[in-house]
């Protein structure tokens, strides 16, 4: 019975012995039915991009002396890419191989996202990892690094400062769990609620509904401020574009085009100070874009949500999951004569188009939710890129560039990612529209 025991003590010894070392060397065993260590992620690995041809899109088209921008925007949270749900990954882990993903499918531009913060008191905070590990404010270090890592695969950089609202991250989630009755996902959302509450301030939904011009003053000055911020980080870095306004919480929604003119016009002179890359505006619709004065910046970026502005919608509301349709619609939302009005700018679609049936009508979804009615459909998606593609080879539309927004940090997919229906959402990786867009980044000059 006593050498019984010594054996148990020596191998308990042994065990705990093995563990202190691999945590001291940061070492990692094969994968199997064992607990993996927290310091072991091996899902961060991206595996080498390989060409498919897909058997529903058969017409092959010439190379062409038209040139077009090939951009991709990863997802846009830093950090954690899955909000407050830690299911392992980690954007700062990702950008080495996902930065020469991007360049192998034929990308010539990275689009990322840094993040500062809305709060329920009008203030605009810069969140760190301790406030917000879901999307923290991106570090000199980090973006530095972002930077030399995109030189190496010849993609330039442009950055947009994001603002959020944490009330609609937590709330939106917490409610599609709830309507999922999935009790576990809600519980994890209403502790991240108390979380943010005490640390941020929860409560910001309508903070902009009876701003006053003071209130607006103050505001802008303060997104000033941010951007003087950003500005410096963006030129020690390297950063070739930088966008002056966010993409949420977005301004053009509570004031006027004349305000917002005149305050841009003060940031992007104040940040010329700081800054020497290119300096841009971005709208989630053409109006917006064409409404205000934008001859003082030197690019644009235009959002595209199938169900987005009023006539976009109209244009896609009825379109087929057939390219006859999907060309038309394109052609359309391209003839619009906003287009004209910005053919002497720089200028940048942002697409941000689903997987999910019925996306090329009913566009957006927000990532970070619980879906249980929506069915993922790569081939639309797929076909909804290669309309959009055709249309600028045929016709002349005044368009620098696409970006392919959402671009995953890493491979996985849903089911693997149980928490976030990626397979749903606006990301092409790992799906048929990255074929598409690799096959028409060698098509284009």
């Amino acid at each position: 019975m006593k050498k019984v025991i010594i054996i148990f003590v020596c191998i308990i010894v042994a065990l705990i012995a093995g563990i202190g070392s691999m945590f001291v060397f940061q070492l990692c065993p094969p994968q199997g039915p064992w607990p993996t260590p927290p310091w072991c992620v091996y899902y961060q690995k991206v595996e080498p991009y390989q060409y498919q041809e897909l058997d529903y899109i058969t017409e092959k088209f010439e190379k062409t002396n038209k040139e077009l921008v090939f951009g991709v925007g990863t997802m846009d949270i830093w950090g954690n890419p899955h909000l407050w749900i830690d299911l392992g990954e980690d954007a700062t882990k990702s950008v080495k191989p996902t930065l020469k993903r991007i360049a192998d499918i034929g990308g010539e531009l990275f689009y990322i996202t840094d993040f500062v913060i809305l709060q329920n008191n009008g203030n605009i905070l810069i969140p760190t990892k301790k406030q917000a590990p879901f999307h923290y404010n991106i570090k000199q270090k980090e973006l530095s690094n972002i930077v030399k890592e995109a030189r190496k695969n010849n993609l330039k950089v442009m950055m947009i400062i994001n603002l959020a609202d944490t009330e609609d991250e937590v709330m939106g989630y917490l409610e599609s769990a709830e309507k999922a009755g999935n009790e576990r996902e809600a519980s994890i959302a209403r502790k991240y609620a108390e979380f943010i509450e005490k640390n941020i301030g929860l409560s910001t939904k309508n903070i902009f509904k009876n701003f006053t011009k003071a209130d607006w003053d103050r505001i802008f000055d303060r997104w000033k401020e941010i951007m003087i911020y950003e500005a410096k980080k963006a030129e020690n870095a390297g950063v070739d574009y930088l966008i002056i306004s966010p993409e949420d919480c977005v301004f053009q929604y509570y004031t006027s085009p004349e305000y917002q003119s005149e305050k841009y016009k003060e940031i992007a002179s104040e940040i010329k100070k700081y800054y020497n890359g290119k300096i841009g505006i971005e709208g989630r619709s053409l109006s917006f874009l064409t409404s205000i004065d934008i001859n003082y910046i030197d690019f644009v970026v235009v959002g595209f949500n199938p169900n987005g502005e009023p006539e976009t919608k109209e244009i896609f509301g009825n379109v087929e999951e057939n390219l006859d349709s999907i060309e038309q619609a394109w052609s359309k939302f391209f003839s619009k004569e906003e287009w004209r009005k910005l053919k002497d700018k720089e200028t940048y679609l942002l697409v941000t188009l689903p997987s999910y049936d019925g996306a090329l009508r009913k566009g957006w979804i927000e990532p970070g939710r619980i879906y249980t009615n929506l069915h993922r459909d790569f081939k639309e998606q797929a076909l909804g890129y290669e309309g959009m593609f055709r249309v600028l080879y045929k016709q002349d539309v005044p368009l620098t560039g696409i970006i392919s927004y959402g671009y995953w940090w890493n491979d996985r997919l849903y089911p693997e990612t149980p928490n976030l229906r990626n397979d749903l959402s606006h990301s092409i990786r790992s799906k048929d529209a990255e074929h598409v867009f690799y096959k028409w980044s060698r098509i284009f000059k």
